[in-house]
């Protein structure tokens, strides 16, 4: 490979000349006949510069880490295509990770990772939804060095944080359903999510319990994704009694509860309304279209950035936690007479 030494014996100048000339230091004053020649030396020798080793030397890698659970789910990819928008806007590089072993996912590794790479910082999507917070699965020594702010959770370790009230939004979908009549309300989630201390079955049961009603039938889902909804519901029909309305832990999951109960002749929403969770574009394509809890992702992704950036550039103090209330979008699946109005 190409060094700095072979590109200045290629052009004839001295070495300090082509380093200044290839790192464009503002220090730097060649003629432009000494610069053509030393660019044209380096393009003919095909040098690359090492910018691992300038980096190092800089002690800045400008590049942010990422780590999120998968790029398959439409959610996850708007959000890894939003913040590294924003990374990028701030003049850093955006290296990402995915989790995809569900409820026995370990964040530690991708994390680790990251941390060998010397990114300057690390946003990571909180996989656990504990009662008592998230830690960040790292050892004190390396949290205390590199910059993390966690996504998604509040946090029991004192990281910074941008969270989603998901209680909140369950929570609200569940008052709208009661509020249009139903009094049984199922629930769909994969089996992490059917905790009883997981804050989307928490906000489903305490509007329930608010309004007197029985607990929700609860059907679970072998994952998050669209075949797991379909699957979950194939039994439907024998359910006794049977929720005259669903709450999904889910977009994904109601896209594919929605085609299950088609599948089983139900219409949506005469026989079952629905509701999602997530807000993906997907939904709004349906007919009628998917009545869902909508996360404000540009948002959440703006305001995760600019945590990260308020460490690694020294600015931030205090911790920064904040907690960001999803809206219920309320469309045709519910069986409400408004498709595009914003419960809040």
């Amino acid at each position: 490979m190409p060094t700095l030494a072979d590109v200045a014996k290629r052009a004839g100048v001295a070495l300090s000349t082509v380093s200044a000339v290839l790192n464009n230091r503002p220090d730097c004053f060649v003629s432009e006949e000494t610069r053509q020649r030393i660019l044209k030396a380096a393009e003919e020798l095909g040098y690359r510069p090492n910018y691992l080793a300038r980096s190092l030397a800089k002690g800045k890698t400008e590049t942010i880490g990422l780590v999120i659970y998968e790029v398959a789910n439409p959610y996850f990819a708007r959000l890894a295509d939003e913040i590294e928008r924003e990374v990028r806007k701030a003049g850093y590089q955006l290296l990402l990770c995915t989790n995809r072993d569900g409820i026995n996912v370990d964040d530690r590794s991708n994390l680790e990772l990251l941390s060998n790479q010397r990114v300057d910082g690390i946003l990571v999507w909180a996989s656990r939804y504990p009662a008592e917070g998230y830690t960040v699965p790292l050892p004190k020594k390396i949290k205390s060095r590199i910059p993390i702010v966690v996504i998604g959770y509040y946090t029991k370790d004192g990281t910074d944080y941008v969270a989603i009230d998901r209680e909140a939004g369950t929570y609200q979908a569940t008052k709208h359903l009661i509020e249009l009549g139903h009094k049984r309300i199922g629930y769909i989630a994969p089996p992490w999510g059917m905790n009883p201390d997981h804050p989307k079955l928490v906000g489903v049961v305490k509007a329930l319990r608010e309004k007197g009603l029985p607990e929700p039938i609860l059907i679970t889902s072998d994952g998050h994704t669209r075949l797991a909804g379909r699957l979950a519901v194939q039994s439907f029909s024998t359910l006794n009694p049977r929720p005259t309305a669903i709450v999904c832990y889910n977009d994904l999951v109601a896209i594919g509860a929605y085609r299950g109960l088609r599948d089983l002749g139900l219409r949506i929403p005469e026989d079952v309304a629905l509701i999602g969770f997530d807000g993906i574009e997907d939904g709004e394509y349906l007919d009628p279209p998917l009545t869902t809890v909508s996360v404000p992702v540009e948002a959440l992704s703006q305001l995760a950035v600019q945590f990260l950036l308020n460490r690694i550039n020294g600015e931030a103090k205090e911790p920064q936690q904040e907690t960001i209330v999803p809206e219920l979008l309320v469309r045709g699946s519910c069986g409400a007479e408004v498709t595009t109005t914003v419960v809040k």
